[in-house]
């Protein structure tokens, strides 16, 4: 079975992802919360967050701004590669 469409998982470790699927991947506006408090609001593409806000719980319950953990890039030529691909032209003249 894939998951599409609205949904929520509940992981092993205690964290919660809440919003949009398509194809089995977070895909779409959507909020992360980590059993630790913290909480990640923004949009995914297939599975990978691309924008959003995170917050970490603070001891008086409200959340704070915050920097994101470390992201490491899985495949950087693969990017590098979209990136070159999706831009116009050079024309030199």
């Amino acid at each position: 079975m894939c998951r599409s469409g609205t949904g929520t998982l509940r992981y092993a470790n205690g964290d919660v992802f809440e919003g949009q699927w398509a194809n089995d991947m977070k895909n779409g506006p959507g909020v992360y919360y980590y059993a630790d408090g913290a909480v990640y609001e923004g949009v995914w593409q297939e599975d990978i967050a691309k924008c959003g806000c995170y917050r970490q719980a603070t001891e008086s319950e409200e959340q704070q701004p915050g920097a994101l953990p470390a992201l490491q890039l899985e495949n950087a030529q693969l990017v590098l590669a979209d990136a070159a691909d999706s831009l116009p032209p050079v024309v030199y003249y």
